[in-house]
């Protein structure tokens, strides 16, 4: 410890450095580093703006029949092993901890090496709460809700027309939209008779679809449900930061009504951009509508 610094930090160091160096600790640090790593492709595509589910949850499925055929013995070594030369490196000793005989609130598993005991402690019960997360967010009850992002004319084009009327039907059944079946075999037709690039059906928003369904009424309520349900929470984060960069101290007294026009401005600057023109005309419109005038030019 350096000269000149209170007990109170000395203290906290010495603390964090002996939870850092525990065994538990370091082992846990490489099983949830292994994993997170192979997780890690699908993490950042479910934070994407464009955000194909259907292939998310294909690969999310696959990733959960890899974990389940995992060798425990095996997979779990070379990770102890990893563990085991950074313990010594910072010169402590992966062992197993004091057992007593009457322990009943802590891991009390009659095991006699190190890495047999971590691998049912730490390991399986991790790969076990990963897997039933995984099931659970990702399940079969949610499809009804993730096929509803197959409307898009971008995820149409990927799938089959028997494949789309089955998840029509899966739809159908778990919203009790009336006629959504027929309207939805007019609307994939439409967009697969359409000479448009794949570029282009892509870079097509779901709000922006919406303007496609005057003559969809059903195609209509399922779009605005799918607007309604966000896969993760980045959308909302995103708007957190822009709320952030907003409002600063130099604007603390901004009102409601312009704060949130200013914040809406920002989240959709895309539109804004692509739709400049209609917007100023709208502006001027509006302002000319107001009750106040003000003399623009100075009179003698």
């Amino acid at each position: 410890m350096e000269t000149g610094v209170d007990s109170q930090t000395k203290s906290q160091a010495f603390q964090l450095h002996t939870a850092a160096t525990k065994p538990n600790f370091i082992v846990c640090l490489f099983i949830m580093a292994t994993f997170s790593a192979q997780l890690e492709p699908i993490t950042n595509a479910l934070q994407a703006v464009q955000l194909d589910l259907s292939q998310a949850r294909k690969y999310i499925s696959e990733i959960i029949e890899i974990f389940n055929n995992l060798d425990a013995k095996k997979y779990f070594h070379e990770i102890f092993k990893k563990a085991q030369d950074v313990a010594i490196k910072l010169g402590e000793k992966i062992k197993i901890p004091l057992i007593v005989s009457n322990q009943n609130h802590l891991s009390n598993h009659p095991i006699n090496t190190p890495e047999d005991y971590f691998r049912v402690s730490l390991y399986q019960p991790y790969v076990d709460s990963l897997i039933m997360q995984l099931k659970l967010r990702f399940s079969n009850e949610n499809s009804a809700a993730h096929s509803l992002l197959n409307l898009h004319p971008n995820n149409m084009k990927k799938i089959q027309y028997d494949q789309f009327l089955s998840m029509i039907v899966e739809i159908n059944n778990f919203y009790e939209i009336d006629s959504l079946a027929e309207e939805g075999k007019l609307w994939y037709n439409v967009w697969k008779n359409r000479n448009t690039s794949q570029n282009e059906t892509k870079n097509i928003s779901f709000i922006s679809l919406l303007d496609e369904t005057n003559l969809y009424p059903t195609i209509h309520t399922a779009l605005t449900i799918a607007l309604t349900l966000p896969v993760t929470t980045c959308s909302v984060e995103r708007t957190f930061s822009t709320l952030r960069r907003v409002k600063t101290w130099t604007r603390n007294s901004i009102g409601d009504n312009r704060l949130n026009g200013l914040c809406m401005i920002a989240v959709h600057k895309e539109f804004v951009i692509n739709h400049k023109l209609e917007l100023i005309e709208e502006i001027i419109n509006e302002f000319s509508l107001l009750p106040r005038r003000m003399e623009l030019l100075f009179k003698d």
